[in-house]
């Protein structure tokens, strides 16, 4: 796994939701700027990218920003919110068409790398062994397995594990890892849960269950 800071840089033409440009990827951070000129943009990997998929010369970035016009980040990353919503984080797609696959999947590889590098092993399993339980009445992963592992192996190590054990949890699949970047360990539990409730397999039949309070014990 590649640390960001020292990885490599690439620069190529790109179109970037449309536009023609160059965009950068250096260190943690993918920038374009316009061929004709303007404000150049840039999206900070570690906030502001959720995942990327290639499908032939595009590269597609599922963003997680605030501000802008909905469909393309600002040139800042933003921090806390103004007060009037113009701040508020949303989700979104950016879309680098490469002049060849072999380009896109170049960049597809590498962003895979940086994001990959900035995840911190365990973090929903300390997490969830630290929760003040006393304060919430479940515990939702909207995930695939792993993380639903991680609160489970949290909660287990905690020294009121008999308790802790007892508090409902709940999953709704989002293994974004798997969908994008063809990684990640599924969504088998969810997928199980939901038959065992003769319902089908999608995120919002998951969701009405929880809803309806449907569960079930080991």
């Amino acid at each position: 796994m590649a640390d960001p800071q020292v990885s490599e840089v690439l620069a190529d033409p790109a179109r970037v939701n449309g536009a023609a440009g160059e965009a950068t990827l250096s260190g943690g951070e993918l920038a374009w700027r316009p061929s004709g000129g303007g404000d150049g943009r840039r999206l900070e990997l570690e906030s502001e990218v959720l995942g990327c998929r290639v499908e032939g010369r595009k590269l597609k970035l599922a963003t997680f920003f605030c501000g802008g016009d909905g469909e393309r980040p600002p040139a800042m990353a933003c921090g806390g919110g103004t007060g009037d919503g113009r701040t508020r984080r949303r989700r979104g797609e950016v879309v680098m068409e490469m002049e060849s696959e072999d380009a896109a999947a170049r960049w597809g590889d590498a962003v895979r790398d940086r994001l990959s590098s900035f995840e911190t092993k365990h973090r929903f399993q300390e997490m969830s062994h630290s929760l003040d339980l006393r304060k919430y009445d479940g515990i939702i992963c909207v995930s695939g397995d792993g993380v639903l592992v991680e609160v489970v192996n949290g909660l287990l190590q905690r020294e009121d594990w008999e308790t802790a054990i007892k508090v409902p949890l709940g999953i709704i699949p989002a293994d974004f890892s798997r969908v994008t970047c063809e990684t990640g360990t599924g969504n088998g539990m969810a997928q199980s849960l939901l038959h065992a409730a003769g319902e089908s397999f999608s995120i919002s039949n998951a969701v009405f269950a929880i809803i309806r309070g449907k569960s079930f014990s080991p």
